[in-house]
């Protein structure tokens, strides 16, 4: 009487740890550029509110404010992985923890240029250069790369 062995061979084991390590090495780094992005989205929220009290301090003294005393802003200003914000000169310079290599991010504002001046304020992003007919105010000390930006900052 013959006896039927119910495994798998090692061909077949092989072959599927092989599918693995092709699959793993597609996505992990995939799923690393993902969580570099969400830290980096972290940055958005904490500026909603620094955008606005600059734009309120542009339009009372038609000028941009220097540093974060000048809008009263606190200088610990930070979250989880945004490890400061700085002002300077109207643009908002967020530093970034360790986790995202100490990186910068900018946010300078653009002013729309029309006669009689606007008090209207758009905010560009990183490397982006803004859109005809804007003046953008401030330096740009992103050091970010661009494949973790997201689209607006392009």
């Amino acid at each position: 009487m013959q006896i039927k062995n119910h495994g798998f061979t090692l061909i077949e084991l092989m072959l599927v740890i092989a599918i693995i390590s092709i699959l793993a090495s597609i996505a992990i780094p995939n799923y690393q550029n993902y969580l570099k992005r969400a830290k980096i989205s972290e940055a958005f929220v904490l500026v909603t509110a620094i955008t606005q009290t600059i734009g309120e301090y542009y339009s009372y003294h038609g000028q941009f404010p220097q540093n974060n005393q000048v809008t009263n802003l606190p200088d610990n200003l930070k979250g989880q992985y945004v490890k400061n914000i700085q002002i300077e000169n109207g643009a908002i310079h967020l530093s970034f923890n360790k986790s995202l290599e100490n990186a910068t991010l900018t946010l300078r504002p653009a002013i729309i240029v029309v006669s009689p001046p606007s008090n209207i304020l758009l905010w560009v992003c990183g490397y982006a250069t803004g859109i005809k007919g804007t003046t953008i105010i401030g330096e740009n000390k992103t050091d970010i790369k661009q494949e973790y930006l997201p689209s607006i900052c392009l």
